[in-house]
């Protein structure tokens, strides 16, 4: 049964930094307004319209999420495709609107995946759901570039042209199908297959760099998903078709100004553009009543979408437009063709078909049913007990039946003594699980870190604050004993070297000294008793002068604190330290490269990023070689149906069913061989993806880190740079109060700790 379907049409906003005032979206009403000022330049005579407003099943503004794009526009057609209707998706927009980000995203990361991928998770997570329902999952993928068709998904997916892949052509059956020649089709049993077809069919796209994208696709790309469901107690099953639609987008040459080759196929993509227009355009006069010929074959793309326009088909549109103001009248004609897909109408039929095949398999296992209970009703063969090859028969069958992925497959035999050693050999196996689950030992949890090593820490940065003290108490004792000696009339031109609580404090030099930031001297305790004996020489001094202000009270104890565990933490980050000039500090360029050579975790960032490499390549080659052995295993299975037919019609099957032949017996012991060899791959392929993605994610958080001890490094080492400069004044002041008297020390103290205090004020900020 039929029902008729419109199909619905939404309307995407990619983010901008300049989005254009003209623009407004209603996303309760789901409307897009434009309004556009005329131009004066046209005259008095001017009808040019300035408001637009266009009508969406639903719009969605700048700041939605993969994940309700999804949920709110291809949720429910894939929930149709399960259950047997043919579904359609397919983006339409400018060049750089974010099409090929709705429909792929980023597949790596789920947070960001686009439609098709998710795709492929939401089928997978319904069949892992729905026990009781078959889903057979095959995928094709096509790419229609300069009006020819190429196949995306070659066995060899290391071709580095679009002229190496395959070419499809599209040709039309007596009962107006269309059959796509040369397209693959995939078998994809597992999430992961898919995502790896999906993978390999991007890597093979046509992508190149224009005006208004760095990575534009130059091609219609067309991801087909056929479904065939079934129940296991069923004959009948459903065939669906899904086709997710990637249209690359139209430009305007005179405004981009492409050349060459950009041209030709910016040239070829609105031709195709413009038979799809044109085939919407005749689509809406039809349902007008007009009698009018569809030019579907005009185009391999129209030709291809027959069913999702106008035929069998439940189509969703996806509009996606920029509100950049340049922007803004193609996004006017996105929206108006949008408006003309909308009255488009499709007749939904559900697809439901007979399998010849499952028909001919049940039959078979009935015929076994009946061949085993006629025996056991008629008695044959009674033994007392089973023979060695009989048991391992039993014990074959038992393996078979459980590693069997089919839910309607039983167990077969003959005979009551076969029945029973089917059932042991079953309790067998429960029994060896059992055993080893009791005896996996259990894993210990690492002890917390005790509290007497909590202690020690707390001890050991007390130490460390109390040493920065005493060395700032230093520099001060320092100071006053080089101005007392410069007042005695002493070496003028002795240099004052001070302590800093990390090893590449600035040397204090006069105005005129070289900006290199050098290591510091630390002052001798022979210097320190020299200066300290000059000090008592000096009776007119009185000590508490020089105290105060000092070590009775404690100005810098807090910054002193603070800074103690900056240093602490600044070398920690580095593997060694920095010589940096003024100039090199101000430029954030060359600070950022020269703090990335010397830290610490550099080469450890440059060791996971090779490594990273590495497993990256091993899980490409290893995606190749799982393809390989799939493609061994299907051939091996087509050679066992083959033989087996051939032994049917040359009468050489005995009428024992269990039977098989030397021949068949090889092909499926290397069936089972090539099996297990694909199974040990794909698990292996497995663990270096989930390590691909937490090694990704690990680098990542590394380069964040490393960012952020940049910008604690450079602010303390301009904050020190301020430092060093106000200190170089604070010794100019002492100098000019020397020249001029240098007999009143009191004076000069104060002046020292008035100066002192603007220094305590720049570090604290």
């Amino acid at each position: 049964m039929s029902k008729s379907s419109v199909i619905d049409v939404f309307l995407r906003v990619r983010p901008t930094k300049n989005p254009s005032n003209l623009f407004k979206l209603n996303k309760d009403e789901g409307t897009a307004e434009f309004t556009i000022p005329k131009n004066p330049d046209q005259g008095y005579i001017n009808n040019q319209i300035e408001k637009h407003t266009f009508n969406f099943a639903g719009v969605f503004p700048t700041d939605t999420t993969q994940e309700e794009i999804f949920d709110k526009i291809a949720k429910d057609v894939v929930d149709s495709a399960i259950e047997g209707y043919n579904g359609t998706i397919f983006a339409y927009g400018q060049t750089g609107s974010g099409k090929t980000y709705s429909m792929t995203g980023n597949p790596e990361a789920r947070s960001s995946a686009g439609i098709i991928p998710r795709t492929l998770y939401h089928i997978y997570d319904y069949a892992r759901r729905e026990q009781e329902l078959i889903i057979d999952v095959t995928i094709s993928y096509l790419e229609i570039y300069g009006g020819s068709g190429y196949d995306l998904l070659v066995a060899d997916n290391r071709s580095r042209n679009l002229h190496d892949l395959p070419k499809v052509q599209a040709m039309a059956t007596a009962n107006g199908q269309t059959i796509l020649q040369g397209l693959s089709l995939k078998k994809a049993q597992t999430e992961e297959d898919a995502l790896n077809l999906l993978f390999i069919g991007e890597q093979n796209r046509v992508i190149a760099e224009t005006p208004k994208n760095d990575a534009s696709t130059r091609s219609h790309c067309i991801f087909i998903v056929i479904l065939e469901c079934r129940k296991p107690t069923s004959d009948v099953k459903t065939v669906s078709k899904l086709c997710l639609v990637d249209l690359s987008g139209s430009e305007r040459i005179g405004k981009t100004g492409v050349e060459g080759i950009l041209q030709r196929e910016a040239t070829g993509i609105n031709l195709s553009l413009h038979f799809l227009e044109l085939v919407i355009d005749c689509l809406n006069r039809q349902a007008n009543g007009e009698n009018i010929h569809i030019p579907y074959r005009d185009s391999l793309m129209t030709l291809v979408l027959k069913d999702s326009l106008g035929g069998n088909c439940k189509t969703r549109m996806i509009a996606t437009m920029s509100s950049e103001p340049e922007d803004l009248p193609e996004s006017i004609c996105t929206c108006r063709f949008a408006g003309r897909v909308a009255n488009i109408k499709n007749k939904v039929t559900r697809n439901e078909a007979v399998d010849p095949f499952i028909i001919i398999e049940k039959l078979k296992r009935e015929n076994q049913q009946l061949k085993a209970e006629l025996a056991m009703i008629k008695g044959q063969s009674i033994k007392d007990h089973l023979e060695s090859y009989e048991i391992d028969e039993c014990k074959k069958k038992v393996d078979e039946f459980l590693n069997s992925d089919d839910p309607a497959a039983i167990l077969v035999v003959n005979d009551h003594l076969k029945m029973n050693e089917c059932f042991f050999q079953l309790k067998h196996m429960l029994k060896n699980l059992n055993k080893k689950a009791s005896s996996q030992p259990v894993v210990q949890q690492p002890q917390t870190i005790t509290n007497n090593t909590v202690e020690v820490q707390q001890l050991n940065d007390e130490v460390l604050r109390l040493k920065q003290l005493i060395i700032q108490r230093d520099n001060e004792i320092m100071i006053l004993l080089n101005l007392i000696q410069k007042g005695k009339g002493s070496n003028t031109n002795q240099s004052l070297v001070l302590q800093g609580p990390i090893s590449e404090q600035p040397e204090i030099q006069q105005a005129n000294t070289s900006s290199i930031l050098q290591p510091i001297e630390f002052p001798k305790q022979a210097e320190i008793d020299r200066q300290s004996q000059i000090l008592t020489e000096k009776p007119a001094i009185k000590k508490q002068n020089f105290m105060q202000g000092s070590l009775d009270s404690e100005p810098m104890s807090q910054t002193t604190k603070t800074t103690t565990a900056q240093f602490k933490e600044l070398n920690g980050m580095l593997s060694e330290p920095i010589n940096i000039s003024n100039e090199q500090l101000l430029d954030r360029n060359s600070a950022l490269e020269m703090f990335r050579k010397s830290y610490r975790k550099a080469q450890a960032q440059e060791d996971l990023k090779q490594e990273l490499q590495e497993k990256m390549m091993t899980s490409k080659e290893l995606g190749l070689f799982i393809n390989n052995q799939r493609n061994i295993i299907s051939q091996l299975k087509d050679k066992i149906e083959q033989t087996r037919k051939e032994q049917v019609l040359l009468g050489l099957v005995n009428s024992d069913p269990n039977q098989v032949s030397t021949e068949e017996e090889k092909l499926i012991a290397e069936y089972n061989k090539q099996k297990d060899i694909y199974k040990q791959s794909f698990d292996k392929l497995k663990q270096l993806k989930a390590e691909v993605e937490r090694m990704s994610t690990q680098l990542k958080h590394s380069r964040e880190k490393m960012q952020q001890d940049f910008e604690k490094w450079i602010d303390m080492m301009l904050k020190q740079r301020n430092l060093s400069m106000a200190a170089t004044s604070v010794l100019s002041d002492f100098k000019n109060l020397s020249q001029k008297g240098g007999e009143d020390v009191n004076s000069m103290v104060q002046q020292f700790y008035k100066n002192k205090e603007i220094c305590n004020q720049l570090l604290q900020k």
